[in-house]
């Protein structure tokens, strides 16, 4: 990624389920923690109906974050990592590999849709509630929560260099007892730029 951007992952001993993902701006001496959790079996049964009647999210994958400083104490007008707009409205192209690529509309603050334009999930499309952290000029931390099988996904966009990194984290089939966790990375291309002019 960018020189002195790290990403730094781990899947804590205990409990089982937990994903903490760092990125380190060593050359700012700031850092943005992703808390994630998986839920337990139990939880992800709950169907779509019954989530939406007791107003609970559609997703029961968790995330929290912490932005902070690194090596010295924090100061009040310190810019750190934030929440960010700026790729709301953008409909990206991410390949893979040879055979994977997918699709990526980013809807707004809490949403993205996408589809998999090649590759073993071709056909396949979803909308899913995601969270846009920016971290400098044109690099992005997204990150999202699927709700059909749980999924975290954590992932860098550099949109100057044309490429993202990151991580996938989940069950291992039906095994709620481990996770997977592998790395991803694709090129990247933004296709167009949509913004709504409501009155």
């Amino acid at each position: 990624m960018r020189e002195g951007i790290y990403l730094i992952d781990f899947l804590p001993p205990a409990p089982v389920g937990a994903s903490v993902s760092v990125v380190l701006d060593a050359a700012r001496g700031l850092f943005t923690l992703v808390d994630g959790r998986m839920p337990d079996e139990a939880d992800t049964r709950i169907d779509p109906f019954t989530r939406v009647a007791r107003g609970m999210e559609l997703t029961a994958v968790q995330a929290d974050f912490v932005h902070g400083v690194v090596g010295r104490p924090p100061a009040q007008d310190d810019a750190l990592h934030h929440a960010t707009t700026e790729l709301v409205g953008m409909r990206n192209q991410y390949r893979y590999s040879r055979t994977e690529c997918y699709e990526h509309v980013y809807l707004n603050n809490n949403f993205y849709a996408w589809q998999c334009l090649q590759g073993v999930e071709q056909g396949l499309a979803d909308v899913d509630r995601c969270h846009y952290i920016k971290l400098a000029e044109a690099l992005y931390l997204f990150v999202w929560r699927e709700k059909i099988i749980p999924t975290l996904g954590v992932v860098l966009i550099d949109l100057a260099q044309g490429k993202t990194d990151g991580k996938i984290v989940g069950y291992q089939g039906g095994d709620f007892g481990a996770l997977s966790n592998f790395a991803v990375g694709a090129s990247a291309q933004v296709l167009n730029l949509t913004r709504h002019q409501l009155t």
